[in-house]
């Protein structure tokens, strides 16, 4: 359940959008118990918000950067902002947050943000299966692309080199299954959201893992096929 909101006051002075007054925008924070959810597809969160708010003088819009306070217990579910002119005449200022409150029209990104955190460990999943998929299949390619290249006619030399690509593209197949191979383990309701935690990071050092592996097997691929190329 939702924190007892929080209210700030950010004040703003001279106003951006030309009306000549000094303003304060009152912020109302609602949080919501723990961390905020990981999740793949994007970057870490900024603890910088920016409020779209509308000048109660002549109506222009403008933006008001929010610094929300650390905190490893909970995160902001929804902010909204208020200006208040010397004459206090408030103008309820454009919804930005995570959530919209009880009773308020439903946000966009509300949905948006509630199918990203949905769909984000699949997103994580179909990624390895396309990765183990890529991966294994590139073994065979990669030897009928040294055979057209003529490698049994190539220097001795490289023959150490040819041996990588496949290594790390095998390699690379074993760390992306491994990311999709489903762990035993019983979880209540309680311990999820640190259980997920837990499973997404786990998938993501392997997806990086994996991704690494997998671009030094093409540039070691690159470079042997260069050679053999170069007259």
């Amino acid at each position: 359940m939702p924190s007892v909101p929080e209210v700030l006051a950010v004040p703003v002075g001279p106003c951006p959008v030309g009306c000549g007054e000094e303003h304060q925008v009152q912020v109302t924070v609602v949080y919501a118990p723990g961390p905020a959810p990981i999740l793949f597809g994007g970057k870490v969160p900024d603890r910088t918000r920016n409020i779209d708010v509308s000048c109660p003088v002549n109506g222009r819009s403008f933006q008001v950067p929010i610094a929300l306070p650390e905190a490893a217990d909970r995160h902001a579910r929804s902010i909204v902002g208020l200006v208040m002119p010397s004459a206090d005449v408030a103008q309820p200022a454009t919804f930005v947050g995570d959530t919209a409150e009880e009773g308020s029209v439903t946000d966009w990104r509300d949905t948006e943000y509630q199918d990203w955190i949905k769909n984000s460990v699949t997103a994580g999943r179909d990624f390895c299966k396309a990765m183990v998929t890529a991966s294994a299949g590139a073994v065979p390619v990669y030897f009928v692309l040294l055979k057209y290249l003529g490698f049994e006619h190539a220097a001795r030399g490289w023959s150490a080199l040819a041996v990588v690509p496949p290594v790390l593209l095998l390699a690379t197949t074993a760390v992306f299954a491994d990311a999709l191979r489903p762990r035993w383990e019983q979880v209540d309701l309680s311990a999820f959201a640190a259980y997920r935690h837990r499973r997404i990071r786990a998938i993501a050092l392997r997806t990086n893992v994996g991704m690494a592996m997998f671009v030094a097997a093409l540039a070691a691929a690159s470079v042997l096929a260069l050679a053999l190329i170069r007259p």
